[in-house]
């Protein structure tokens, strides 16, 4: 059966129904003067106002009546009128123009500022203009009038502003109605709508001012609405301002064919935006909502009944945004809604009122909304990126990696076999997931927490499997909130699912039958870890703990076992709601271990939070079971309960995956501890805590974290320290998802590193002369002299050390301090100079070849480095393995004798100067830039090196 889940639609129709009879009573006992309820009036077809000459006006005073055809002109102001009426119209052909005056009375029910009614026939084409009314029950009262006008008429302090009533193709265009006030009637306020409109087809309100109204001494039981509409089919609101009125935006109820566009409709702060609904025995409505603005209310757009046209609306900061209520054939399209409590809902009590046309163009916070009716095998995932999904008769779909928010539900399954939700989050909805007469359906590695009702709610479902998922802290008012709740369902089964710290109940399960729960943790809910009714249910493995008032509570229930469950509440087991028959609550002797660790597995563990459980204070009879039965009652009797097994003292042991990753990093813990274990205590280093075995942690903000697990048992406590375990690196600016942007420094710059060193970062750090640079990339191991993973390098601007008389190379004046020393690389990380136009030409003056060279302490002597010589970019890259001082050197030739002439081979100018790497030679021989600042070929450098070797002997190893 579908449940409505809302029961403010049921108080509103009453208040409405109340206020249609408070104005039939007010008009059937009325005889001088007109009723409070107020209606309204129209134009020319063409919209357009034609106004007879002002030398053809007839003057007239108020108060009074006009009874005859012709132009009227008002010459005086009313102010603080004790009468029932400022001005009756009687005669139709009537065009009266206020001329600017106002008609104001004392503001005392049943009485009008101006009345357009023959109590005898009927009347038409009466046109009222450029005037004022305050201080009124009803400000402009229009009845049986064809063809009514109010055009830049100004209706404000009445207890109602406009009423029209019978009086088809009325028209109120640019005016204002605002500020009306609701009066006492017997000691209860009504009244202080806008505008009325009762019975009187094709009313058009155009470009008019309906707002702020309501508000007075007291607010009303009934009204305060902007625009109140009834029985007008045809009806056209358009171009209006309706805000901040105590009630309602637009109230429309059985009017056929009305359109609604281009409106703003702002802070109506009673109950909502726009309400549009028919009666149960007409329900055809045919309206169409288009292209209106509205925010800051109960609901945006509210309908009820069949036929709606949606369109191109967008609502934003309400209670919900569009809610479609026991609807028929609504379709929408093109509508915006974000930032609203609950953005989208479709509701109703039966199959029909899910047949909808939605497209993918309404969005709810910028995501789209996936409505799917009779399709199959459709897949909804991250790429189309769903904000609320829909399946109504849509067999085998599969739901995956979304995150689904502040919806009426986060998935909602009618009669839609076959689907497969894996991975899906759905948070602060009014139900996670719902599953309505859907069968075969699997729910895996998913999360329905966070909100109002239910994580997950099941009913008339068959074989529904739900597998290592989390249905947390769904907290609602008046203690609503539970994880997962089933009723008729057949073939249930939930695996490994946590429904932990709920306002009401962890899992709640009635009127079922063939249900398992194996593994399932209900800890900590606000009144009951598990409610359970029906027929043939398996329940082991189980951890019922810290529960409010009971940890298991059940109603009629035959043929249920409950076995190596863990029980640690209050009350454990509460049957006075039911009669459980036929049912166990232990299997035969097993070996195990058992949940408490024991050598065998029979019945439960029960225990009490002041250590007054039975298996606390019953002796072990010598296997790890109770000496004695544990009764509960007289059909329902454990006769293996568990005791606590003494083992060895705990010691804290635990996994953690993933170890590394972007913020927000989601991380897994699991418990490895060994010894007899009942409290796990976790802290996470970011200043939050955890007391479940096997906890889940989002670390939110970029750092290393050290985690501690503290484990207490009967025999004492253990605790794990792994310092900085957990990394957690800054998302990327550049959207690139193998890693971030290199983080640049001056002099010293930190390393984000794993525990075995690895960089998950890439690093820059210049030196202060902006000539030297380090560049640690990402995928480096990088350690300490210790073996240790490196937290920061550093790099200095030094003098280097002289490398001596008897070598061929010469400072070239720049070398750099690299620290700490005895830090290495694997791979070699690379220190790069970087020089200006006239610092290169300075360096290549000499035409001296360049070498990076590391300083060796031990051995007092230089040698080489890896080094790469770019002319092009003037640059020299040196590949560093270790940390030393690192010099800029120029190879010079040594005084050894005359020259033996090379012959020179001519080579083929490159287009592009190449970058040339160069390994450490066995001869003292390094290639670098020419002259023409063109990289030297490093094969032609080497034929050269070796024809002069052999020529001149000039090159030799000293």
């Amino acid at each position: 059966m579908i449940k409505p889940t809302k029961v403010v639609a049921t108080v509103l129709m009453i208040a409405y129904c109340t206020l249609l009879l408070v104005g039939c009573v007010a008009g059937d006992t009325m005889q001088s003067s007109p009723p409070a309820q107020v209606n309204l009036g129209m134009i020319s077809a063409a919209g357009s106002l034609q106004i007879p000459s002002a030398g053809d006006a007839i003057p007239f005073t108020a108060p009074g009546i006009i009874d005859s055809p012709g132009q009227y002109l008002l010459t005086n102001n009313l102010t603080n009128a004790s009468v029932d009426t400022g001005l009756w119209i009687q005669s139709s052909d009537v065009f009266l123009d206020g001329g600017g005056h106002i008609l104001d009375g004392v503001l005392t029910q049943n009485t009008t500022g101006i009345l357009a009614q023959n109590r005898t026939t009927g009347l038409s084409n009466i046109t009222i203009t450029n005037l004022s009314v305050s201080g009124w029950g009803a400000g402009i009262w229009i009845t049986d009038v064809e063809g009514a006008a109010l055009w830049e008429v100004r209706a404000l302090g009445n207890q109602g502003g406009f009423g029209i009533a019978d009086s088809p193709n009325a028209t109120i265009r640019d005016c204002t109605v605002t500020d009306n006030v609701p009066l006492a009637d017997g000691g209860v306020f009504f009244g202080g709508n806008g505008i009325t409109v009762t019975n009187s087809p094709n009313t058009q309100v155009l470009n008019t001012n309906v707002s702020h109204n309501g508000w007075g001494e007291e607010l009303p039981s009934v009204g305060g609405t902007g625009i109140l509409s009834h029985g007008n089919s045809g009806l056209i609101v358009s171009g209006c301002t309706m805000n901040g009125n105590v009630n309602t935006g637009l109230w429309n109820e059985n009017s056929n064919d009305s359109q609604v566009q281009g409106n703003q409709i702002h802070n109506n702060e009673g109950n909502g935006g726009v309400f549009m609904t028919g009666s149960v025995l007409h329900p055809a409505m045919n309206g169409s909502i288009t292209a209106n603005t509205i925010s800051g209310s109960e609901w945006g757009i509210w309908i009820m009944r069949n036929d709606y046209y949606v369109a191109d609306n967008t609502v934003s900061t309400c209670g919900y945004g569009i809610l479609i209520d026991t609807s028929q054939n609504a379709t929408l399209t093109g509508n915006v809604m974000h930032d609203n409590d609950l953005n989208f809902c479709v509701d109703g009590n039966q199959y029909e009122n899910y047949l909808h046309q939605v497209d993918t163009s309404n969005t709810v916070d910028g995501k789209p909304v996936s409505y799917l009716v009779n399709v199959s095998g459709a897949v909804v995932d991250s790429a189309i990126n769903a904000g609320t999904v829909y399946g109504i008769n849509a067999t085998d779909l599969v739901i995956r990696d979304l995150s689904l928010e502040k919806n009426e539900n986060g998935i909602f399954l009618l009669s839609s076999d076959g689907a497969s939700i894996q991975n899906v989050i759905a948070e602060q909805n009014t139900n996670g997931f719902v599953l309505l007469g859907s069968d075969d359906v699997r729910i895996e590695t998913s999360a329905a927490s966070d909100n109002t009702q239910n994580g997950i709610l099941i009913e008339d479902s068959d074989r529904v499997r739900i597998v290592g998922t989390d249905a947390l802290l769904n907290r609602g008012p008046e203690g609503a909130g539970t994880g997962i709740a089933a009723e008729d369902c057949w073939d249930l089964s939930l695996q490994a699912v946590n429904a932990s710290r709920n306002n009401f109940a962890g899992i709640d399960v009635e009127e079922s039958s063939l249900v398992q729960l194996v593994n399932v943790t209900a800890d900590d809910n606000g009144v009951v870890g598990l409610i359970l009714g029906g027929n043939s249910f398996t329940v082991t493995g189980c951890s019922v703990r810290g529960n409010g008032d009971v940890g298991i509570g059940m109603y009629d229930t035959t043929n249920a076992t409950f076995w190596n469950n863990y029980f640690f509440n209050e009350m454990n087991v509460d049957l006075t709601q039911g009669l459980v028959t036929g049912s166990f609550w232990n299997v035969s002797k097993t070996p195990g271990p058992n949940i408490v660790n024991g050598p065998f597995i029979g019945g439960n563990y029960w225990a009490k939070p002041d250590g007054t459980g039975w298996s606390q204070i019953t002796p072990d009879r010598g296997d790890g079971f109770c000496n004695a039965s544990r009764v509960i009652d007289t059909y329902n009797t454990d006769f293996l309960p568990l005791t606590y097994y003494v083992s060895p003292d705990p010691v804290a042991n635990f996994t953690a995956e993933p170890v590394t990753g972007t913020a927000p990093l989601r991380v897994g813990f699991t418990d490895t501890s060994t010894g007899n274990i009942t409290n796990w205590s976790w802290s996470f280093g970011d200043g939050l805590t955890s007391v479940l075995q096997n906890p889940e942690h989002i670390y939110e903000t970029a750092g290393r974290y050290s985690v501690t697990l503290n484990v207490t048992g009967p025999t004492g406590y253990n605790e794990l320290i792994r310092a900085d375990l957990i990394t957690v690196i800054p998302s990327a600016d550049d959207g690139d998802d193998s890693g971030l942007g290199a983080r640049s420094y001056d002099d010293v710059g930190a390393l984000m590193t794993t525990a075995k060193g690895y960089v998950v970062a890439p690093v820059d750090v210049e030196a202060d002369d902006a000539i030297g640079k380090l560049t640690v990339p990402r995928g480096v191991v990088a350690l300490d002299e210790d073996g240790e993973r490196l937290s920061e390098v550093g790099i200095t601007a030094v003098a280097a050390p002289s490398p001596g008389r008897r070598t061929s190379y010469s400072l070239a004046g720049y070398a750099y301090a690299c620290e700490p020393d005895g830090a290495t690389f694997s791979p070699a990380i690379d220190l790069i100079f970087t020089f200006t136009e006239g610092e290169w030409a300075a360096l290549m003056a000499t035409g001296q070849p360049l070498v990076v060279m590391y300083y060796n302490e031990e051995s007092g002597s230089y040698e080489n480095v890896v080094t790469t010589v770019d002319a092009a970019k003037r640059t020299v890259t040196a590949q560093v393995t270790h940390f030393s001082i690192f010099a800029l050197m120029q190879q010079v030739a040594p005084d050894t004798g005359p020259t033996v002439p090379a012959t020179t081979t001519p080579v083929a100018t490159p287009t592009e100067s190449p970058v040339t790497p160069v390994p450490p030679l066995p001869t003292t021989a390094v290639p670098t830039a020419t002259q023409s600042g063109m990289d030297f070929p490093v094969v032609g450098m080497l034929l050269m090196v070796a024809v002069l070797a052999v020529a001149g002997g000039l090159f030799r190893r000293r």
